[in-house]
């Protein structure tokens, strides 16, 4: 995985930002998946929208997560972690959704 060091760490078993990292809108990462093709991967994002009050209140997040298996994966595709009920439409209308809200959010804070 390629990352900025400068505003990405991993860190507790994932991904998060550093100290300089927390002034970003927008993180990119490169993954490149397993030479495996019986192997599955599965990610897990959250998405935090603030305010800037330094404070407890008006903050959002969400979570959202996704299992990408191998053209030759056979076993489970059941997530550790999923939004119960919810077809993939609907996870994908969801993320579209969620991501228009920080950019509302962020063009807002410009103003």
């Amino acid at each position: 995985m390629t990352f900025n060091e400068s505003e990405a760490q991993f860190l507790d078993n994932g991904w998060t930002h550093t100290e300089n990292g927390t002034y970003q809108r927008a993180w990119n990462f490169t993954w490149t998946s397993p030479d495996d093709n019986m192997s599955r991967s599965e990610f897990l994002v959250y998405g935090n929208a603030v305010n800037g009050n330094d404070g407890q209140t008006g903050d959002g997040w969400n979570e959202y997560s996704v299992v990408l298996p191998g053209v030759e994966y056979q076993g489970d595709l059941d997530k550790s972690s999923s939004i119960d009920g919810l077809g993939m439409y609907d996870k994908l209308l969801l993320a579209i959704g969620l991501c228009a809200l920080v950019g509302m959010l962020w063009s807002a804070g410009r103003s």
